[in-house]
């Protein structure tokens, strides 16, 4: 993912609004596709307490 750059408002809006209802599912996917966990790629395109917020919600187990 390295290259491509961080959308932060649709990485946002997916983390917020999907992470009650199916972020496993989108974990899985985007595993499946990009070969790296979504928690990797946070911790490595993202910074600071923003990083920290996402990672929070990503490793939410609801």
């Amino acid at each position: 993912m390295k290259g491509i750059g961080t959308n932060d408002r649709d990485l946002i809006r997916i983390i917020v609004s999907r992470c009650e209802i199916d972020l496993h599912l989108i974990k899985r996917e985007f595993y499946d596709l990009a070969g790296d966990s979504l928690e990797a790629w946070i911790k490595d395109d993202t910074s600071g307490d923003y990083r920290e917020l996402l990672l929070s919600l990503v490793r939410t187990n609801l």
